[in-house]
């Protein structure tokens, strides 16, 4: 089964996704949307605009807001702090400059604290808060701070605040929210079920723009934190090549089972950096948003 959070990668860590069902205390919710004058203009239209219709069609607000008011999902904040190590300015003064860094470039004020755990696997999470009285969390595993560099780790903070500020994690209750059958099977509609398949892979597109803007838009960097992510190499290992990974692209676009993308909850890599770099060039080549959008939307089915 889907946990309730979807993390930053292909390789997901659900170490407590079962921990935000079933919580006996109701909390206060936070129900204050974030409004970023940097990250609100920039979504992925095709994401807002399929989520605001699933929302309205589906009627998912009132089922989200009965779900956490009766305590079907609860914080997992006190079990990241019991098994996670909470950086601080005095134990990591470069990652907190860099997150400080990342949240004034997108225009993100919200309580918000990071941690660290010890994680083989090139990652990083974001966890909205589900009470007001708590902060966000921001999880980063030890790979990722020991193999990225600044200016990558800017990307991958960047890529997660955008989760945060686009209320990313209210669709990702949906699931739990409708409940399950005595089979295990989530009761929500299989229609919807669907739509937020392809949702869930839009969203991404929407939190790289925000990772490209705490970078000011250099596509090398976001490269090369998605090839560390990918294989969880580094440049001793790999050339990160932009060319190549489009290259990637043209065969993944003639492949004759492209149906199997749809499994994914994440576009394939070079779909992305295909993203990024039609979002980056919009200015260049004279184009609208709304034009790019659509762009990217016909390389993204």
């Amino acid at each position: 089964s889907k946990p309730a959070w979807t993390w930053w990668c292909g390789g997901f860590r659900r170490a407590f996704a079962s921990q935000q069902l079933h919580h006996a205390r109701a909390p206060k919710r936070d129900t204050q949307a974030v409004v970023s004058n940097v990250l609100d203009p920039i979504r992925f239209g095709p994401e807002r605009t399929l989520i605001d219709d699933l929302f309205q069609r589906f009627g998912l607000d009132v089922l989200i807001d009965h779900f956490v008011e009766s305590g079907g999902a609860r914080s997992i904040y006190d079990a990241v702090l019991a098994s996670e190590l909470r950086l601080t300015r005095m134990i990591a003064p470069r990652l907190i400059d860099l997150l400080d860094a990342a949240r004034e470039k997108l225009d993100f004020d919200e309580p918000l604290e990071m941690f660290v755990g010890q994680d083989p696997q090139v990652n990083a999470a974001a966890m909205h808060r589900i009470a007001e009285d708590e902060p966000h969390v921001l999880s980063l595993t030890s790979a990722l701070v020991e193999r990225m560099a600044d200016a990558e780790l800017s990307f991958v903070l960047g890529h997660e605040l955008g989760h945060l500020a686009h209320r990313h994690y209210r669709a990702r209750l949906a699931h739990a929210a409708f409940g399950r059958n005595p089979a295990g099977e989530s009761k929500a509609p299989p229609l919807l079920l669907r739509r937020l398949e392809s949702w869930d892979r839009m969203a991404e597109i929407s939190a790289d723009r925000a990772g490209f803007t705490a970078i000011n838009g250099d596509l090398e960097v976001a490269v090369s934190a998605f090839f560390k992510i990918q294989s969880g190499l580094g440049p001793e290992h790999l050339r990160f090549d932009i060319a190549a990974i489009l290259e990637q692209l043209e065969s993944l676009q003639k492949a004759s089972r492209r149906e199997l993308f749809a499994e994914f909850s994440h576009p394939a890599t070079p779909i992305r950096v295909r993203a990024l770099q039609l979002f980056g060039e919009a200015s260049e080549r004279g184009l609208t948003l709304e034009a790019v959008d659509e762009e990217v939307a016909t390389i993204a089915r």
